[in-house]
């Protein structure tokens, strides 16, 4: 499925490195109400509140994503959908009554982001124990000062319930952002080295591409490069 959610705020707007050293904990808070609402508490219990993000319960990523598989597995009963809920025999056995709605089977979950998304996929790794969790030029949670990545302090915690080596990235080596990708990814002990996506098979978690862009009317040509289709 490919998930549509409320995304208006770009990361590097909602976090500016100016905000370092007064808002340390920034990207924490952006990430949090994107994936599960303003005041909304995650699955450790904590509620967090971004001051200009915005988004609702009803618009985060997790109601999202529960409703819409819950939504197929009604909709379409044969297609499969029911067995990435937490279900028997079509009773829902787990209740996320967060926002009253079946539970997903997580384990069974592959989790792809690009950009912002691989920011909040990157994010929802701390608190689900996913299959693979997939980062497409991202993520940007870092502030840069003197043209130095440092990486956000969620990032860095080690407490990731989708370990390390079930995180993979895909980035442009000339993507304007490559900096922070590389400071978190290292931050959250993805297994390098780095190693061109044209070489395999792919022995490694993080592929680069140097590939010119086939998106000339692109204004990030690169950053796109690594999931938008026509690019």
């Amino acid at each position: 499925i490919l998930l549509r959610y409320s995304a208006s705020l770009g990361t590097l707007y909602a976090c500016p490195d100016t905000a370092a050293p007064t808002y340390p904990e920034c990207h924490r808070d952006f990430r949090h109400e994107t994936t599960f609402g303003a005041g909304v508490a995650d699955p450790d219990g904590q509620a967090r509140d971004h001051a200009t993000a915005n988004v609702s319960s009803a618009n985060s990523v997790v109601n999202r994503i529960l409703k819409l598989v819950d939504f197929m597995a009604l909709a379409y009963p044969s297609s499969g959908f029911e067995q990435f809920q937490q279900k028997t025999g079509g009773t829902c056995d787990v209740m996320n009554n967060t926002y009253s709605t079946c539970e997903l089977d997580w384990s069974k979950v592959a989790l792809l982001g690009h950009s912002q998304g691989a920011g909040v996929a990157l994010y929802m790794a701390k608190f689900y124990s996913m299959r693979a969790v997939g980062l497409f030029s991202g993520s940007y949670d870092a502030f840069v000062d003197a043209g130095v990545a440092t990486a956000a302090p969620w990032t860095d915690e080690g407490d990731f319930d989708t370990p390390p080596g079930s995180i993979r990235t895909l980035m442009h080596t000339n993507d304007y952002g490559a900096d922070r990708i590389r400071a978190v990814a290292d931050a959250v002990g993805v297994p390098g080295p780095e190693v061109s996506a044209t070489v395999t098979p792919f022995l490694t978690n993080r592929l680069v591409t140097s590939l010119s862009s086939q998106c000339p009317w692109d204004g990030a040509p690169s950053h796109n490069s690594t999931a938008v289709s026509a690019c």
